[in-house]
């Protein structure tokens, strides 16, 4: 007795063997922070998680216009005290400022005008 006539397909073990990535969005205003899930939704292999589990996240997106004090606060608490990767969204960065943002061990800096899902 043959359990199956038909040859395993490859593809379909990988795709059930991939990983889904726990990605948790945080953003200053609620339009951003949908636009951002909007984006990211559209992705099978992105896994959203809500801010209050941010705990359980691989990724952390922080979205901001203007790095300042309270987004250097931010980064600092999601990649030391959560543990995430972070991936910081923003529409400007002065040059003092970038420096503070690469000692808080982000990993990825992605200008707003040009952040798309795909970017993402």
């Amino acid at each position: 007795m043959r359990a199956s006539s038909e040859p395993p397909n490859p593809q379909s073990a990988t795709r059930e063997s991939r990983r889904r990535i726990s990605v948790v969005i945080h953003a200053q205003d609620p339009i951003s922070q949908e636009g951002a899930v909007g984006q990211l939704r559209r992705h099978p292999e992105v896994a959203l998680v809500d801010e209050s589990d941010a705990q359980v996240g691989d990724v952390a997106v922080l979205l901001a216009d203007l790095v300042d004090e309270t987004t250097l606060t931010g980064l600092r608490r999601l990649v030391h005290d959560a543990r995430l990767r972070v991936v910081l969204v923003a529409s400007l960065i002065r040059r003092a400022e970038l420096l503070d943002v690469i000692e808080c061990g982000v990993g990825a800096i992605v200008w707003r005008r040009e952040a798309t899902g795909d970017r993402l």
